[in-house]
């Protein structure tokens, strides 16, 4: 928000648990990040990523998950990709459809907020994505 109370920017916050190849993590997965398009390259949207890491730090959080189609900026952060098969539940015009299993290539990222480790294998959101 500025100071004439406009919305600049917005980001979304998952809070969950997940399954790492056999391992409970608990996450923080960020989706819909985005800025004004008058109020871009401000470091707005980094920024706002600092806060939910700063954020995930007191609250024992693990990992921070998310899924990028640009990983410029999240790479900057201090995000890695990953290339783990993936598994969610596959939701549809208000319905459940079952559940997906794939791999997110080039796109799913992490960032360790603990000191827990992340492990190859299927990564399952226990849940739909986000």
């Amino acid at each position: 928000v500025d100071d004439q109370q406009n919305l600049i920017g917005h980001l979304a916050v998952y809070h969950r648990w997940m399954n790492n190849a056999g391992a409970l993590i608990k996450v923080f997965g960020l989706s819909d990040i985005c800025v004004s398009s008058e109020y871009r390259s401000q470091k707005i949207a980094s920024q706002m990523i600092q806060k939910i890491y700063d954020l995930a730090q007191n609250q024992a959080i693990d990992f921070l998950i998310l899924i990028a189609w640009d990983p410029k900026l999240y790479l900057s952060m201090g995000f890695q990709k990953t290339d783990n098969p993936c598994r969610w539940l596959l939701i549809q015009s208000d319905q459940s459809l079952g559940l997906a299993q794939r791999n997110i290539p080039d796109g799913l990222m992490i960032k360790s907020v603990s000191s827990k480790k992340w492990n190859d294998g299927l990564l399952d959101f226990l849940g739909p994505i986000f």
